[in-house]
This record gives C-alpha cells, sequence and structure tokens, in this order.
C-alpha cells in the first residue's frame, strides 16, 4: 500500500508535538480488515529548544521507524498511521487480528536487534480496535473528517 505522510507541528497545552500521519489512510476502504491497533514508543535522548528530538536525534528515530516497519512486513500486511513526537516517539500502525501473534513475535525479536543505545525502546503494545477509535482523533484534528 502506498503512503502518503503529512506532517504538522502543534502546540497542546503547554507541549510540543510532531505528528507525520498516513493521508491516504482518510479513505476508509483501507481500514477495512485491519483491526489490531499497534503502539511502540521509543524514548527520546536529545531534543531541540521546542523540546523535540534534534534533527540528528530526529535522523535516528526515523531510521529506526524505517528498519521497524520494514521487519514487521516481512511477515504480515499492516497499516502505517504515523508517528507522534512528544514526551516519547510513538509509532502507530494497523495489524489484522490474525497477524497478532506474528506483529508481537516480530517486535520481541527485533526489538533488541535494534536498539541502538540502552534504554531506547520503552514499551509497546496491541490493543483490538475495529473502529480505529485510538487515533480518529488524530485524523479528526488534522484532516477534519
Amino acid at each position: 500500500m502506498e503512503v502518503e505522510f503529512t506532517i504538522s507541528e502543534q502546540k497542546i497545552g503547554e507541549s510540543n508535538f510532531k505528528f507525520i500521519l498516513n493521508k491516504k489512510l482518510l479513505d476508509n476502504e483501507l481500514r477495512i480488515d485491519f483491526d489490531y491497533c499497534w503502539l511502540i514508543s521509543l524514548q527520546i535522548f536529545e531534543r531541540n529548544e521546542e523540546q523535540l528530538p534534534s534533527e540528528k536525534e530526529e535522523e535516528i528515530l526515523m531510521s529506526l521507524f524505517q528498519k521497524i516497519i520494514v521487519e514487521i512486513i516481512d511477515d504480515s500486511e499492516i497499516r502505517i498511521v504515523g508517528t507522534m513526537s512528544g514526551e516519547v516517539f510513538e509509532i502507530f500502525f494497523y495489524g489484522k487480528e490474525s497477524d497478532t501473534s506474528k506483529i508481537g513475535g516480530c517486535i520481541v525479536e527485533m526489538k533488541n536487534g535494534l536498539e541502538d543505545r540502552e534504554g531506547r525502546f520503552i514499551q509497546w503494545s496491541g490493543k483490538k480496535d475495529k473502529k480505529w477509535k485510538t487515533v480518529s482523533r488524530i485524523y479528526n484534528h488534522f484532516f477534519k473528517t
């Protein structure tokens, strides 16, 4: 599936956030059968004056994002939502419920191999989310759907 990322920086309350979101997923037809939301959280070690990842840190995080997604799509079909930088760097994607064991196993296996420094991987989780509620507020806010 093709992706079309949109980048947006927002101040929410007192905190700055940077979102990189796949605009293609506004098409609900592309969401069908992808009913399991996955989130991978990575630690941000170097920040700029806006408290977002420094340029060097963002390059590292985006490289990890790409490596993680490539590893997962080798075993499973997924829908890449995108990333959010704030307190931590979060990677969002959706998979099929039938692939939860494969995706979870893949994350566990690659976690230690991809970690560029101790403590980078904070947590990962997956949950059933047939209606895409986890990301719907983000999409509604940025794309006014």
